[in-house]
């Protein structure tokens, strides 16, 4: 018996409270996580609290239907621990066993055993983890050693999770469930620790600019790459201040958005000015039409003339967003990632900015500090701040005119967008789909190609199951 095998759900025979969950949710029981919501109204029942009851509270708490799956959020809602309101059980991240089934004559002893079975073979990991001094492959990558408690902790957890032996991501791909997310979330904060040489150089810094960084998972990489500006003969220090400066950092995340601050300014041309005001120039960019001409447009490489203004008159539409956040979205799901230019129409003419920065609310702003930040808050709110991460913007002056230049990097998740559709003379749609390049263009997947895409892109996530 495998540790996944001894974790496994109590058998069918317990009565499953689904008849009424469609009623409550519209096609609730055919959303992806429907079977860990189930599992955990079984365990509401079982505790002897009615959860029909408790569904329809979680449901109705506030609006789910922009959720990507809707079964997933209301899980997360029905408990802030994620335990399925059942405690702790014999790993940090698994529910204890109920306490109406504890004397149960039937479940009580079948699930006593089951648990016992989870900590033996958890002691056995241990006790492997500990009789050898050599560092298993994800610990050998130039950092400090972790502590023995810490690498028994990682190796319950890979076990557990099944992470491939080959991955060296320490703790393996994101879980997406409550409880196991937090417990990776910890574990990956108890390794950043201060082991790297970036994190000795930056946390002082980044421990008083940041809140709650050692919760940040993307705390470690930003003092990565602020090392590598450092190295590239920039001065990071004065970037981090001129970020800081724009204003307040949002309390989620915050890591991830003082990056994107950061990345917005980042170009080797301008390496001797980052201390003064500036927009991005390089040495290709007055070149950047011959460049590009017209069927340059790729799986890789698409233009917009405009991110949310009608390209002949000027007036804002914030549909037209859209358009730009399904390519992103699609770039992010591919394995290459790719480059969508803004300012710049089909046939590879320089369109320009100007009718974006025109809608802008507050006419004192900046114009490229709002572009960059809108561009930023959109895909944020499109598809999530770790998305955020995958992009960099950056601003380019040619032929007299302002592009703007995003770079995105293949997701190491699958990414959905929520965009906004509307038919002419029609109403405004707000809808959630997942976003592919394909030889036409970028196009959205119905859920069955979705999970073939996702199996092959991203082996071994929960989404490729």
């Amino acid at each position: 018996m495998t540790l996944i095998d001894a974790r496994g759900e109590p058998g069918e025979g317990v009565q499953r409270p689904a008849e009424r969950a469609d009623q409550i949710v519209a096609d609730l029981t055919r959303a992806d996580a429907w079977p860990t919501l189930r599992a955990h109204l079984l365990l509401l029942s079982a505790q002897g609290l009615d959860p029909v009851h408790e569904l329809h509270e979680a449901a109705t708490i506030r609006e789910v239907d922009t959720a990507g799956d809707v079964a997933s959020v209301l899980d997360w809602r029905l408990d802030d621990s994620g335990l399925r309101s059942a405690g702790i059980g014999p790993l940090p991240w698994l529910p204890g066993i109920p306490e109406a089934l504890v004397d149960d004559p039937q479940w009580g002893p079948y699930l006593a055993a089951r648990a016992a079975r989870v900590r033996d073979l958890r002691d056995q990991i241990a006790e492997q983890v500990t009789a050898t001094a050599e560092l298993p492959s994800w610990a050998r990558q130039g950092q400090g050693r972790p502590s023995p408690e810490l690498l028994v902790d990682v190796a319950v957890w890979r076990a557990a999770m099944s992470v491939d032996p080959a991955d060296r991501r320490p703790t393996g791909p994101t879980q997406l469930a409550k409880a196991p997310n937090r417990w990776q979330t910890g574990l990956n904060t108890r390794l950043a620790g201060n082991r790297t040489p970036a994190l000795a150089e930056w946390a002082d810094v980044l421990d008083r600019v940041l809140v709650h960084p050692r919760r940040d998972p993307f705390y470690p990489l930003l003092a990565e790459r602020l090392c590598a500006i450092s190295r590239a003969g920039l001065d990071a220090p004065a970037m981090v201040r001129r970020a800081l400066a724009e204003g307040a950092l949002p309390d989620d995340h915050n890591a991830a958005a003082l990056w994107w601050r950061i990345a917005g300014r980042l170009a080797p041309a301008v390496a001797s000015q980052v201390a003064g005001d500036h927009h991005l120039t390089t040495a290709w960019a007055e070149r950047l039409p011959e460049l590009l001409g017209p069927d340059r447009e790729s799986s890789h490489l698409e233009y917009k003339a405009t991110l949310r203004t009608h390209q002949d008159s000027g007036e804002t539409f914030k549909p037209l967003e859209s358009a730009s956040l399904k390519t992103i979205a699609a770039f992010m799901n591919g394995r290459e990632g790719g480059t969508l230019l803004i300012g710049v129409s089909d046939d590879g003419a320089i369109h320009g900015l100007d009718s974006d920065y025109s809608s802008r609310s507050k006419q004192d702003q900046d114009p490229r500090d709002w572009f960059q930040q809108h561009l930023s808050n959109i895909v944020s709110t499109s598809m999530g701040d770790a998305a955020v991460t995958n992009v960099r913007a950056q601003m380019l002056h040619v032929d007299g005119h302002d592009i703007c230049r995003v770079q995105v990097y293949p997701s190491g998740f699958p990414v959905d967008a929520t965009v906004i559709k509307q038919k002419p003379g029609g109403p405004k749609e707000k809808v959630t789909e997942f976003y592919v390049r394909g030889l036409n263009g970028t196009k959205a997947l119905d859920v069955v190609e979705k999970q073939k895409y996702i199996a092959q892109r991203w082996p071994g996530t929960p989404e490729a199951s």
